[in-house]
């Protein structure tokens, strides 16, 4: 997992705004375009760096192409990145109940 290129990906403040939009539906550039008063080869830009670190979706449904956050991934990427550290190990404790998968469970380690 490429994390420099995730933390790169999230450390710009538009697209840390693009993403907190597509959390709460997909969209095409013009609505992003029209969201952020961003031009439009702006916007093309932060999607493809977002695209390339694995944290959107792109769709195409007619005429347009639509934008989605992909959730799990970003779930993903910072469960693996957070466990690495010892001070983090219980953040990710109760998500296995919700999505089945025992692999999520981060236990302590043991003094």
């Amino acid at each position: 997992m490429d994390f420099c290129r995730l933390f790169q990906a999230i450390s710009d403040k538009q697209r840390q705004k693009i993403l907190l939009h597509l959390q709460e539906k997909d969209c095409c550039v013009s609505e992003l375009v029209d969201m952020s008063r961003i031009s439009q080869s702006s916007i093309s830009k932060h999607l493809s760096v977002l695209r390339n670190a694995g944290l959107v979706e792109d769709e195409r449904r007619g005429q347009h192409v639509f934008y989605s956050l992909q959730c799990e991934n970003l779930k993903s990427f910072c469960r693996e990145y957070f466990k690495r550290f010892e001070c983090c190990h219980g953040l990710f404790v109760g998500e296995e109940e919700k999505t089945g998968d025992v692999s999520l469970m981060i236990q302590p380690k043991s003094s």
